[in-house]
């Protein structure tokens, strides 16, 4: 199959059809635990420019940061789960500003990202949202995701970046133990023009994952993740007509 997002949301179907076939044991000291920022309680974010990152090599060019899926059991015998991370960035000639309304419109996203059902706007509070999301795929007739309210707040940051933190408050279908997600804009100039540094950052805990999970997750999280940078910024681009 060629295209990598429909892997990954029939990865999707996969986990949801099947949450009560257990993996085999596993050690809960494998948890992966990103650093956070102690900047952001109760969030887990990844802002600015990561430490000899080459702006030049990222134009247009997608690129995974990094990545870790592990699976694992509670102990004492308790629940199996799936807990992983991964981040990518890139630098597109487009205006921050233009990415930002795109990223914010929240219930205008489901018109270009095919993995969103329903996307439900429950409250502002100035620099805070809290979003509904049911998010998964529709394949052959077959629905199947997860459906979660997420609180996403916005940080004006030095030198005029942005960014974009998200946690889960509540995983409606209980599929979910936790998901944490940012985004980071910064305006950089590469030989002397003035662009954008994008950079995604996702995290998300499955419970009962089906067996083989760990290592579908892995092959689909890259693609998802150039293609969000993708998507958003061909929105923008559309929006601004010069797409």
């Amino acid at each position: 199959m060629r295209n990598p997002r429909l892997r990954f949301y029939l990865g999707i179907v996969a986990i949801v059809a099947a949450l009560s076939i257990p993996l085999p044991s596993a050690s809960a000291q494998d948890v992966p635990e990103p650093p956070g920022s102690d900047a952001y309680p109760g969030f887990d974010v990844r802002y600015g420019i990561p430490e000899g990152t080459k702006l030049q090599q990222l134009l247009d060019k997608p690129t995974l940061i990094s990545m870790i899926v592990k699976q694992f059991q509670l102990p004492g015998g308790g629940e199996f789960r799936l807990s992983g991370y991964g981040e990518a960035h890139a630098v597109y000639d487009v205006p921050l500003a233009a990415v930002i309304q795109v990223l914010e419109d929240y219930e205008h996203q489901k018109s270009y990202s095919p993995n969103l059902f329903e996307v439900r706007v429950e409250s502002r509070d100035g620099k805070r949202t809290v979003v509904y999301q049911d998010l998964g795929m529709s394949f052959l007739g077959l629905k199947a995701g997860y459906k979660i309210r997420v609180e996403v707040d916005r940080d004006e940051l030095p030198g005029g970046a942005v960014g974009l933190r998200a946690r889960l408050l509540e995983s409606v279908d209980g599929h979910l133990f936790e998901s944490f997600s940012s985004w980071y804009l910064q305006q950089v100039e590469v030989d002397g023009r003035n662009l954008v540094y994008l950079r995604i950052f996702t995290r998300s805990g499955i419970r009962k994952p089906i067996l083989g999970m760990a290592a579908a997750t892995k092959g689909f999280t890259p693609g998802n993740l150039k293609g969000q940078l993708k998507d958003t910024v061909k929105e923008a681009l559309r929006r601004l007509g010069t797409s």
